[in-house]
């Protein structure tokens, strides 16, 4: 089955919980190519320039990197293949191979930009000369691509119907931007989850009870764009983790002496796989419990039947609230994910990185541990206003299971 990408506003852009890569910000835009990360930084900036939405760039990013993966390694031959893609020893270099796997990739699924990325291939080879050891790398890199493109289709996206929240007939149900989870979320297989649901959380917590009040709360006094209790620092702490660019984090770690392109390609691979499932595993959860946001709980607290809750009928969340249901927190679940992929890479979970914000690229840079980016990202979502505790814990669980169930994929291979 084919690919459909499809391009997206900058509003319905900006909603998305994933990463906005900086690329023309860090001043490599216009570098060409010349290793798994300027590949990887180059979708990166030619998904952003196309304002594609968050689904599709991780599932595009993993199966470029998956690619390389392969290719590389059919010629260091240093772990398992995850494709059955067969050793080959009279190639040229991992360079080649690499170049032509992304390229493969990236002009299959972006065919108007094919002469942009077949010129980032002849950059990236230089000079190397075009014998037949030329000839083998390209097939291999070809060879990658296509089975990384095969094992990243979609299934059913043409049978089924787009997400609708379930209203009874004649009820308001709010327009405007629609919802970020389409039928192309719920028609994804899964990288490295047995199913949709395999990490699908228990239910949230029940409306009646002192912790739904108590989180309920929390969310009220935290993240409401007025009258709320929130510091000066925490709603710096909304704005700045809304957007992380993880870029320079995984050229930080790919740029570490003594590793390998097959090492590097793996690395990426294994951090968009787990990003691309958590979003999957994320609008299975979202779509199946259809759990109300704050700002409509806050609203409609009369009748949630809890004695504990106060209803405030003009409270609004500080941030705007993005449009499909609140279980659990998304931002939550992938920064889990990431965290797990990351802290099993550098085997340190006291390592620290510096993030900044793709959302507050002006504000100073934090150097956090990977544990602070999840921690710091959970709660920001609550003095945004758009989740609350419990569906930030759920999340973090959620994104654990599916980091875990990546690394499980790649261990079995080993």
């Amino acid at each position: 089955m084919s690919r459909t990408f499809r391009p997206v506003t900058v509003a319905a852009a900006l909603l998305c919980f994933s990463i906005v890569a900086a690329c023309a910000a860090s001043g490599r835009a216009g570098a060409a190519p010349h290793s798994v990360s300027d590949w990887m930084e180059l979708t990166a900036k030619h998904r952003v320039d196309l304002f594609q939405r968050t689904a599709e760039t991780a599932r595009t990013d993993a199966m470029v990197a998956l690619a390389m993966f392969e290719a590389a390694n059919a010629i260091e031959q240093a772990y398992p293949s995850q494709l059955g893609v067969e050793p080959i020893a009279d190639a040229a270099g991992v360079d080649v191979a690499t170049a032509a796997a992304a390229t493969g990739v990236l002009s299959a699924l972006y065919p108007e930009s094919e002469s942009v990325f077949l010129d980032a291939f002849e950059s990236s080879v230089g000079a190397a000369p075009r014998d037949a050891a030329f000839a083998a790398a390209q097939r291999l890199g070809n060879a990658a691509a296509e089975a990384a493109m095969r094992q990243g289709q979609t299934f059913g996206v043409e049978n089924r119907t787009p997400f609708r929240t379930t209203t009874p007939p004649g009820a308001y149900i709010p327009e405007g931007t629609p919802s970020l989870i389409t039928d192309f979320d719920l028609a994804l297989k899964p990288w490295a989850l047995d199913s949709l649901d395999a990490a699908r959380p228990g239910p949230p917590a029940a409306l009646g009870s002192p912790a739904y009040a108590r989180d309920l709360d929390e969310v009220r006094r935290f993240g409401g764009k007025s009258g709320h209790e929130r510091t000066d620092g925490q709603t710096e702490t909304a704005r700045f983790w809304f957007l992380i660019d993880m870029n320079p984090i995984l050229r930080q770690i790919a740029e570490t002496p003594g590793r390998s392109a097959t090492d590097n390609a793996r690395l990426y691979a294994m951090f968009y796989m787990a990003t691309d499932d958590a979003w999957t595993a994320s609008s299975d959860a979202k779509t199946h419990f259809q759990f109300w946001r704050p700002v409509t709980a806050i609203r409609s607290a009369d009748r949630d039947g809890n004695d504990r809750t106060d209803r405030d009928p003009y409270w609004e969340p500080f941030m705007p609230t993005p449009p499909h249901p609140e279980y659990p927190c998304a931002h939550c679940v992938q920064a889990s994910a990431q965290a797990v992929i990351l802290e099993a890479e550098i085997g340190d979970p006291s390592k620290t990185f510096v993030i900044q914000s793709s959302t507050l690229p002006n504000a100073d840079p934090r150097r956090v541990t990977l544990r602070d980016y999840v921690e710091q990202t959970s709660l920001s979502r609550i003095y945004a206003g758009a989740h609350y505790r419990f569906s930030n814990d759920a999340g973090e669980s959620t994104g654990r299971s599916v980091g875990e169930a990546v690394l499980q994929r790649w261990s079995a291979e080993e």
